[in-house]
């Protein structure tokens, strides 16, 4: 295969694919293929294609298209009468009168006199009287009196009274009295008395009183007495008090206090006493005694006697014992005896004998007599006899007679008679009679019988008589003929 391809399901009897596709259903009478596809429903009566379609739906008499499609639904009952596409579309609902398109476009609901795409759109809803658009949109939610778009829309809800905006937006509420925008802005709630912005913004919650921004922002709850920002911000919670920032921030919960911080910082609970960061920190939990950092970290829960650290770390569990780190870790259990690190680590287990590692590496469970990685690894499970690998590898199941890899492995099961790769794989399951590979595959099931690919590929099921393809290809359901 040409690409990576995640199998969440079985495999039998397929083929030749060019380009990396992702199946998600299963798939019957299947040849030929131009680029990736995702299949989440089953395939029917499928012939060429020439880019990467994600199917997550039937799909019947569906002929040619020019580039990738994913479909997340029924296509007018598995697509009728659809002709010819010069881009990759991304269906998820049903498609009436649908003629031509340039560019991907991604449909989860029904689409009424729709004529004309420039750029690729994803249609979430129904769409009414839709005319003409430059630029990708995604339509979540039902459009009406929508003209002119420039750039890609991403729209979640109704929209009235909508006039122009200069790039893409994702609309998940009502918009009411909304004029310009001169970037992409994803609004998932709705809008009052909002005016201009610099950057895409992405709304989650009522913005009132909203005046001025410089780079896109998110919002996903209520803004008071918001004045001015540099960069993008993602809001989740309320916001008090909040006076200046220069990077974007995403902020999840309340911020009390809050003074100046250089970079985008993500809070997801209350800050108290946060003073001065070096770059953005994502704060899911309380802060106390914070003193200084010199990259963004994220704080999923509490921190005590923190001091010092170079990089962003992302705290999911208490911290005991930390000494030195250089790059940003992610811890997101207990750590104990930990000592030394070269590069970001995201700990999501218990860390016992941890001694020398090189570069980041994420784990999520028990490592013993774990000794040298050369890259990053994840941890999900329990490691024996692992004796050596070059480059960064997710571990997320037990390890058994694990020989040598070049390039980082996910490992979400167990590994058997596993010989050689040379490129990162992720396997999320079991693997029987696994020979070579040329690229980093991530496999979620069963492998049987497979032989040769070229690029990387995740499997997420069982695969069966699987023999060549050209591109990465992520399969999530079963394949037949």
């Amino acid at each position: 295969m040409g690409n990576g391809l995640a199998f969440l399901g079985n495999v039998e009897q397929y083929c030749s694919m060019e380009n990396g596709l992702a199946f998600l259903g299963n798939v019957e009478q299947d040849c030929s293929m131009g680029n990736g596809l995702a299949f989440i429903g089953n395939v029917k009566q499928y012939c060429s294609m020439e880019n990467g379609l994600a199917f997550l739906g039937n799909v019947e008499q569906y002929c040619s298209m020019g580039n990738g499609l994913a479909f997340l639904g029924d296509v007018e009952h598995n697509v009728e009468q659809y002709l010819s596409m010069e881009n990759g579309l991304a269906f998820l609902g049903n498609v009436e009168q649908y003629c031509s398109m340039r560019n991907g476009l991604a449909f989860l609901g029904n689409v009424e006199q729709y004529c004309i795409m420039r750029n690729g759109l994803a249609f979430l809803g129904d769409v009414e009287q839709y005319c003409s658009m430059e630029n990708g949109l995604a339509f979540l939610g039902n459009v009406e009196q929508y003209c002119s778009i420039r750039n890609g829309l991403a729209f979640l809800g109704n929209v009235e009274q909508y006039c122009s905006i200069g790039n893409g937006l994702a609309f998940l509420g009502n918009v009411e009295q909304y004029c310009i925008m001169r970037n992409g802005l994803a609004f998932l709630g709705n809008v009052e008395q909002y005016c201009s912005m610099g950057n895409g913004l992405a709304l989650l919650g009522n913005v009132e009183q909203y005046c001025s921004m410089e780079n896109g922002l998110a919002f996903l709850g209520d803004v008071e007495q918001y004045c001015s920002i540099g960069n993008g911000l993602a809001f989740l919670g309320d916001v008090e008090q909040y006076c200046s920032m220069r990077n974007g921030l995403a902020f999840f919960g309340n911020v009390e206090q809050y003074c100046s911080m250089g970079n985008g910082l993500a809070f997801l609970g209350n800050v108290e006493q946060d003073c001065s960061m070096g770059n953005g920190l994502a704060f899911i939990g309380n802060v106390k005694q914070y003193c200084s950092m010199e990259n963004g970290l994220a704080f999923l829960v509490n921190v005590e006697q923190y001091c010092s650290m170079g990089n962003v770390l992302a705290f999911l569990g208490n911290v005991e014992q930390y000494c030195c780190m250089r790059n940003g870790l992610v811890f997101l259990g207990n750590v104990e005896q930990y000592c030394s690190m070269r590069n970001g680590l995201a700990f999501l287990g218990n860390v016992e004998q941890y001694c020398s590692m090189e570069n980041g590496l994420a784990f999520l469970g028990n490592v013993d007599q774990d000794c040298s990685m050369g890259n990053g690894l994840a941890f999900l499970g329990n490691v024996e006899q692992d004796c050596s690998m070059e480059n960064g590898l997710a571990f997320l199941g037990n390890v058994d007679q694990y020989c040598s890899m070049e390039n980082g492995l996910v490992f979400l099961g167990n590994v058997e008679l596993y010989l050689s790769m040379k490129n990162g794989l992720a396997f999320l399951g079991n693997v029987e009679q696994y020979c070579s590979m040329r690229n980093g595959l991530a496999f979620l099931g069963n492998v049987e019988q497979y032989c040769s690919m070229e690029n990387g590929l995740a499997f997420l099921g069982n695969v069966e008589h699987y023999c060549s393809m050209r591109n990465g290809l992520a399969f999530l359901g079963n394949v037949e003929q």
